[in-house]
């Protein structure tokens, strides 16, 4: 082999080896902000703990955050969770305020509280990661084509009351009892102003069907999300559709049917 042909086989070879790794470098260093940018919004999340009120009705604010990554078809491509927790713990004296005071003040802790961690978004750059650089809102990390799904939820509660809002009901959970009792009302805001509140009525209870195969409530719950729900059907008198697991549809509601199963068995209705 003469040393023309070997000057341009070097040459080539450089022309292919270069930019690949010019394209590594740069994909490292991509993938190098974008956990930079994970990093400083899960540190800044917490900076949420800090919020009070102004009337001392909030005792305490805890935060958790659980990530994950799920698999889309096949290929490349994965989506990225993020489930962000407030956990906001009331005392005792809020639960002296009538009803519709206690929702407004829900409404407006939640309101802050979702507003605070939007603009922590936009600070460290996390919002452009939810916006994607490709089509259907991917964005390349570290080799895969990446969809953020983050999901937020706002809980309050005490020992004696849990609180859940979102965008047409406010539920009081009553726990001092034996068994736990649900208030639920009906709300509806207009220019952040409650101009609807009113109390839902017991809904006519679901004829019961026999079953051979019991099913056995050992669901645990979770505090109730605060904005789980919006845009999903509300026709269904149990907003059946705001429940996304049967089993925590039949711990909510298992008193207004025949027994835990019925109410089970009603969720799997809906949702065929």
């Amino acid at each position: 082999m003469s040393k023309k042909t070997k000057i341009i086989l070097l040459i080539v070879a450089l022309a292919i080896i270069v930019p690949y790794y010019i394209i590594k470098i740069n994909q490292y260093q991509a993938d190098q902000k974008i956990d930079a940018v994970l990093e400083q919004y899960r540190k800044n999340f917490k900076t949420v703990e800090s919020f009070r009120d102004e009337d001392g009705f909030i005792s305490s604010v805890e935060t958790e955050v659980n990530e994950g990554y799920g698999k889309i078809g096949k290929g490349q491509y994965v989506t990225m969770y993020n489930d962000m927790d407030i956990k906001v713990t009331l005392n005792p004296s809020f639960d002296t305020l009538n009803e519709k005071r206690r929702c407004e003040l829900i409404y407006q802790y939640n309101k802050e509280l979702t507003e605070q961690v939007q603009k922590i978004k936009e600070e460290c750059g996390y919002d452009l990661l939810e916006e994607g650089e490709e089509p259907g809102k991917f964005f390349r990390y570290k080799g895969q084509h990446v969809g953020m799904l983050d999901y937020l939820d706002v809980y309050f509660f005490n020992d004696s009351y849990t609180y859940w809002i979102d965008y047409n009901r406010f539920v009081i959970d009553d726990n001092t009892g034996y068994r736990k009792i649900s208030t639920e009302y009906h709300i509806w805001y207009e220019d952040d102003k409650l101009v609807e509140f009113e109390e839902k009525k017991d809904p006519p209870r679901k004829s019961s069907n026999s079953s051979s195969t019991k099913k056995k409530n050992t669901y645990k719950p979770s505090y109730r999300s605060s904005s789980s729900s919006s845009g999903k059907k509300s026709s269904d008198p149990y907003d059946v559709y705001s429940y996304s697991d049967a089993d925590e549809f039949a711990y909510e509601w298992e008193e207004e049917f025949d027994d835990y199963d019925d109410a089970y068995d009603y969720w799997e209705d809906a949702m065929e």
